[in-house]
């Protein structure tokens, strides 16, 4: 039988041991996080509690769990973009690299976004070109950039705006609404996001909008914070979505929100 005060000594080891172990353990456990924000912008993401939450939420939680966990939140575009930048969130959803180019892009975007600017159906305005829109009322969401033609024609004042904002519920769903209202005059949006939005608002996008301008699509990318997880996250992302993509996986993913491949 070993004497008390061995086995005293044994078990103080023992608990010590256990501590070290535990602090050891702690940022391994902190680094098999993979914390994203964006704000709703279906079919692309939407909201964390549904359970549909956008296509690209699927493929981060495709490529990255069980290993790392993907949690997802909604803020505004602006704070998202800001929280990305200073490393307080490791991704944000749906960003183009002229709006964050401190960010980490990856090889591998998640589509192209065709902005169009739109009008209720019964709008008798012309597209000619950007000046063509001075004096118009513009509906634009916080934080939100469109293409640099379009950004700068705001930015000088030569249009009105009505901004929509994040604390107001659903910005999107506001615009929407504003345009059908003729509360706006014109909103800049991605067709494949306003032919989700209106579809689930149970309206009929060609009945009731028309779109007066075309821009050049644009990549949209999941973009990871500047630093060394990021860019591991990065070159991670972009190894999983050749796999999905070569497997079948991201086939399937797209195919639940009525989308082709984008290549």
């Amino acid at each position: 039988m070993k004497p008390l005060a061995t086995l005293h000594l044994c078990t103080l080891t023992g608990l010590a041991l256990a501590i070290v172990m535990l602090k050891l353990a702690t940022p391994s456990l902190q680094a098999q996080t993979l914390t994203v924000q964006a704000d709703s912008w279906m079919p692309i993401d939407g909201d964390p509690a549904d359970k549909d939450q956008g296509y690209a939420i699927d493929l981060l939680h495709a490529i990255f769990e069980p290993q790392t966990k993907v949690e997802f939140t909604n803020v505004s575009w602006t704070v998202a973009l800001d929280n990305a930048r200073q490393g307080k969130v490791d991704a944000v959803v749906g960003a183009v690299v002229d709006e964050a180019p401190t960010l980490v892009f990856p090889s591998e975007s998640i589509g192209r976004s065709r902005a169009c600017l739109w009008a209720a159906k019964d709008s008798k305005f012309v597209y000619t070109d950007v000046n063509s829109l001075k004096g118009l009322t513009i509906g634009v969401i916080e934080g939100y950039t469109y293409w640099p033609e379009l950004d700068a024609l705001i930015k000088s004042g030569a249009v009105k705006t009505v901004t929509f904002l994040e604390k107001d519920g659903n910005p999107l769903d506001n615009a929407i609404n504003a345009l059908a209202d003729h509360k706006i005059d014109l909103y800049p949006e991605a067709a494949v996001v306003m032919a989700y939005a209106t579809q689930a608002k149970h309206m009929d996008l060609d009945a009731d909008f028309t779109v007066k301008y075309d821009h050049e699509s644009r990549e949209l990318y999941v973009a990871f914070a500047n630093n060394d997880k990021g860019k591991k996250l990065a070159a991670q992302w972009d190894a999983g979505i050749a796999t999905l993509r070569k497997n079948g996986g991201l086939a399937k993913i797209l195919a639940k929100y009525g989308l082709p491949d984008w290549k």
